[in-house]
C-alpha cells in the first residue's frame, strides 16, 4: 500500500495532516505553498487531527469554495471528483429537455417533483429536503418504469395467436374425487380462473403466488391434467436437480394413476434419453 501524506496549515496556524492511499496521482494537483480547500471527517489519532482519503479543491481565493452538498462518484483511474462534478453540472442543465413521463395526477397525488428537480437534486441538491425528495421520487420512477414495461409485455403476449383448448374436465374430476384432501375455496377459485384462461385462444400469463404448503403444486396438477385432456403434453421446470426429483416422484405418483405418462429430463440425462 502507498502512503501519501501532506500538512495542511491554516492562517491560524492549526495543522491537519491529510493522508491518501494508493492514490498516488494527488501529487500531480498538490505542491508546496498551494491555497486548497478540503473536504472530509476529521479524526484525532496519536494527538494529531488528520483526514483520511479527503476531497479536496485547489483555490486561489476563498471565493472560490465549492459549497452545499457535493456528490461523491464512484471513480475510476484516472478519473477525478472535481472533473465528474464539472461533467455532470454542464450536462444536468439540459434535463429540461426531458418531457415528464410520470402522469400529472401521479406527480401532484405524491407531491413529486418534476424531472429537471429530481435530477438536480440526486447531483447538486439545494437542500436535504431536495436530496430526500429527489430519491423519493427517483425510486418511484424506477418502479413506475417496470412495472409499465411488464404491463407493455403482457399485452404483447395478448396479442399473439394461442391455443384454445377444449377441455371436457372428466379426469381433473376424477383427480379431485381421489385426493385424500378437500380443496380450499382459494384453489378452487385459482384453478376455475387457469382452466378459463386455457380455453381461450391467447397466450396465459400467470402467476400463481402462496406460501409454502398451501398447496400450489396440485392447483399445477390440475392444469396439467385439464392440458393433457386436451391432447397436449405439459412440462414441470423447477430450479435444481434435487427439487426436480421430488417433484418428479410426486408427479408419477399421482398422474400415472390417470394414465398420464411422466418423464425426468436433468442437464445430467444422457442426450440419447434425451431425445426419446
Amino acid at each position: 500500500m502507498k502512503i501519501l501524506s501532506y500538512v495542511l496549515e491554516d492562517k491560524n496556524n492549526s495543522i491537519i495532516i491529510l493522508t491518501w492511499f494508493n492514490q498516488d496521482y494527488i501529487k500531480k494537483f498538490l505542491q508546496m505553498g498551494m491555497n486548497v480547500a478540503v473536504y472530509g471527517t476529521i479524526e484525532i489519532e496519536f494527538g494529531r487531527k488528520q483526514m483520511k482519503n479527503p476531497d479536496f479543491q485547489v483555490i486561489t481565493s476563498i471565493k472560490e469554495v465549492k459549497t452545499g452538498i457535493l456528490p461523491i462518484y464512484p471513480l475510476k483511474k484516472g478519473l477525478y471528483q472535481n472533473s465528474m462534478r464539472t461533467i455532470f453540472s454542464e450536462t444536468i442543465q439540459y434535463s429540461h429537455n426531458v418531457k415528464e413521463f410520470l402522469p400529472e395526477d401521479i406527480v401532484k397525488r405524491y407531491q413529486f417533483i418534476k424531472f429537471p428537480q429530481r435530477i438536480k437534486g440526486i447531483h447538486f441538491p439545494k437542500s436535504y429536503y431536495h436530496l430526500e425528495k429527489a430519491k423519493e421520487t427517483l425510486k418511484y420512477e424506477e418502479i413506475f418504469l417496470f412495472e409499465f414495461s411488464v404491463l407493455i409485455q403482457k399485452q404483447k403476449i395478448q396479442l399473439k395467436e394461442g391455443i384454445s383448448k377444449d377441455i371436457k374436465g372428466i379426469l381433473a374430476k376424477k383427480f379431485i374425487s381421489d385426493l385424500p384432501f378437500k380443496l380450499t375455496k382459494s384453489q378452487i377459485k385459482v384453478f376455475e380462473e387457469i382452466r378459463e384462461d386455457m380455453k381461450k385462444a391467447i397466450p396465459m400469463n400467470r402467476l400463481l403466488q402462496g406460501d409454502v404448503g398451501s398447496g400450489k403444486t396440485v392447483v399445477s396438477e390440475l392444469a396439467i391434467i385439464d392440458n393433457y385432456e386436451s391432447g397436449y403434453q405439459g412440462a414441470v421446470m423447477v430450479p435444481t436437480s434435487v427439487l426436480a426429483k421430488q417433484q418428479y416422484k410426486k408427479l408419477k405418483n399421482d398422474l400415472e394413476k390417470l394414465g398420464i405418462k411422466v418423464e425426468m429430463l436433468l442437464g445430467e440425462t444422457k442426450k440419447s434419453e434425451k431425445r426419446k
